[in-house]
């Protein structure tokens, strides 16, 4: 890097660049006098009228022979108005706190951006306005160009929403309580999971773990109309024994070992539900939920 000195005085500072004895580039800085209009200068010339599209504007304030005053911080005030609407404002200074969504940006070293953005479906002109004490205010003019509607999918209900996130306890050799608590800080006992989740049943406990029964637990809040008493319950596939269990209260059961699925009502209830699945496995078999759990509108069952 070079580095200059130059004693300050006003007027213009100007650098020129030589290869070889040839002028390669120059470029001059002028002292400014004092601010006296605003200016915006868009980084296009239209948007898209179609919602998405957003522009930045840079705001500046220059002095009467239109140089940009680089030591003005005065405060703007934008009007957006017409086919868009502003989405923010900045000024590059990292020690502002002002609203980057208000009305109002003081400049920094001279300088400001405002983004704005079209209105869906929309054409025409975007006008946005721009003031400050003392100053003569900016008006811009931006059209608004007409385009092809942006494709999209109309919002529906989800047919169903499936459990995640699920805990799984130890191996026990005698049938657990199905509603033990778990304490909130527990992240070793328990192991998580996801399906599918089967687990060997090792009565010797030397290869694996003892005990044929096992807990499956997840908390699921479902959708406002299944909440009502009027969802399922639907597990995909189960292996082995199990009792359905939720918040507390025994909902159906699977009696056989082998692998199937499982259907059960869900009961009216408000916010989270605890689920738990009790699975009693056979002696060197894997035993658990091998299957997605779904919450699914009670018509839905077939």
């Amino acid at each position: 890097m070079n580095y200059f000195n130059v004693p300050y005085a006003p007027g213009t500072l100007q650098a020129v660049a030589y290869r070889a004895g040839r002028e390669v580039a120059r470029t001059s800085v002028q002292t400014t006098g004092a601010a006296t209009r605003v200016e915006l200068v868009p980084d296009r010339a239209s948007l898209a009228g179609d919602g998405r599209d957003a522009m930045p504007v840079t705001v500046r304030a220059l002095d009467a022979q239109g140089r940009a005053v680089p030591g003005d911080n005065s405060q703007i005030t934008f009007v957006v108005k017409g086919e868009g609407k502003s989405i923010g404002h900045g000024n590059g200074d990292p020690n502002s706190h002002e609203d980057e969504k208000g009305p109002t940006r003081h400049l920094f070293n001279g300088m400001a951006q405002l983004i704005v953005q079209s209105n869906d479906d929309s054409s025409g002109d975007l006008v946005i306005e721009a003031s400050a004490p003392g100053l003569a205010p900016a008006r811009l003019v931006l059209p608004v160009r007409q385009v092809a509607p942006v494709p999209f999918q109309q919002v529906s209900d989800a047919p169903f929403t499936v459990v995640s996130y699920w805990r799984i306890s130890p191996a026990s050799a005698t049938r657990p309580d199905p509603s033990q608590t778990l304490a909130d800080f527990d992240m070793n006992t328990w192991e998580s999971g996801e399906p599918p989740m089967l687990r060997q049943v090792d009565a010797t406990g030397s290869a694996a773990v003892t005990g044929p029964f096992r807990i499956f637990r997840a908390s699921s809040t479902p959708r406002a109309q299944l909440a009502e008493g009027l969802g399922t319950l639907h597990f995909t596939g189960i292996t082995g024994r199990a009792e359905i269990w939720l918040d507390g209260r025994l909902l159906g059961k699977k009696v056989d070992y082998a692998s199937g699925a499982l259907r059960v009502a869900l009961p009216a209830g408000q916010g989270s539900r605890q689920l738990s699945v009790l699975v009693e496995g056979q002696t060197g078999q894997a035993a658990g939920v091998q299957g997605r759990v779904m919450v699914e509108p009670a018509q839905d069952a077939r």
